[in-house]
């Protein structure tokens, strides 16, 4: 994970981070995929990594986390992981 971007897709409709999406254009009758995703930060060389274990009803899911920095002045709809939080 260190060095890795931290990517979103932030939908404007509903004003909240979703999956990494993607989208799928059509033209002169091909198919193509389109990442709508966008760097929203970045995950530093000497960050911290560690699995956690968070309760999801009664099921118990271990996920690794670690540290990273938000670019919230770039990109202010980044300020909302940080004060609503988010995945």
């Amino acid at each position: 994970m260190p060095g890795s971007p931290i990517v979103g897709f932030y939908n404007n409709e509903t004003k909240d981070f979703e999956e990494h999406n993607r989208s799928i254009k059509i033209s002169n009758g091909k198919l193509r995929f389109e990442d709508t995703t966008r760097p929203y930060g970045f995950i530093d060389l000497s960050a911290k990594v560690w699995f956690q274990d968070y309760l999801d009803g009664d099921v118990i899911h271990t996920y690794m986390v670690t540290e990273g920095y938000l670019w919230t002045g770039q990109y202010p709809e980044a300020k909302r992981i940080l004060e609503k939080g988010n995945n």
